[in-house]
């Protein structure tokens, strides 16, 4: 599990990745708050695709972290809806929302009724 308090005091606000840097808006701002070194370019001044994902991905940050705030509470949320839901009734839903899956065309990894068919990806 994600320990959120250590982003406590971050730079909030909408995070945008620009060239080799990554802004923040906040507070009607722009500024700096991360930086690929110089060191970090090729001969022709750019950065590699890795480099460039890697700076999405942090500009991304506060985003990831919303979703995974939103996913804790909405996990809670089912967690309190089904105390007291047996083991037998919940299996059996899992099976009948994953039939539904299959006929809607939407198998995944998991699907009961392509493993039980035999069908292949």
């Amino acid at each position: 599990m994600i320990d959120e308090s250590k982003y406590e005091g971050r730079t909030e606000g909408k995070w945008e990745y620009d060239s080799a840097t990554i802004h923040a808006t906040a507070k009607g701002g722009n500024e700096i708050i991360a930086e690929y070194p110089c060191w970090n370019y090729n001969k022709d001044q750019l950065i590699t695709k890795e480099e460039e994902a890697n700076l999405r991905l942090m500009a991304d940050a506060p985003l990831l972290l919303a979703e995974v705030k939103r996913l804790r509470e909405e996990n809670t949320y089912l967690n309190h809806m089904l105390d007291g839901v047996d083991k037998h009734t919940l299996d059996y839903l899992a099976e009948e929302a994953q039939i539904k899956m299959h006929e809607a065309g939407e198998c995944y990894d998991f699907c009961i009724v392509c493993e039980t068919d035999g069908e292949e990806e």
